[in-house]
């Protein structure tokens, strides 16, 4: 799903429902029990993300790199000069 897509998913929730919402939280649930690895993916990227640290050299040297074609935020790490993996 596009950013455009999903934020425009987030406005609608917004106008659920609390019956709609529990039946929503309990989709996720179901998604969420059938991805196994969707946890450890996002706490991979959220360490990214809060401490912009590299996946490959655990370096707290990463920083903002553009966005990919989806609008998520992407990271590179620093050279190797100045601390990092490249």
């Amino acid at each position: 799903m596009n950013t455009e897509k999903f934020e425009a998913f987030l406005e609608v929730i917004e106008t659920c429902t609390p019956e709609q919402l529990v039946k929503l939280k309990k989709t996720v649930r179901g998604l969420e029990a059938k991805q196994p690895g969707l946890a450890t993916i996002e706490q991979h990227m959220q360490r990214i993300v809060d401490n912009r640290q590299c996946p490959h050299c655990s370096a707290a040297k990463a920083y903002r790199h553009g966005r990919d074609v989806n609008g998520r935020r992407r990271f590179r790490c620093r050279p190797v000069d100045q601390g990092g993996c490249g």
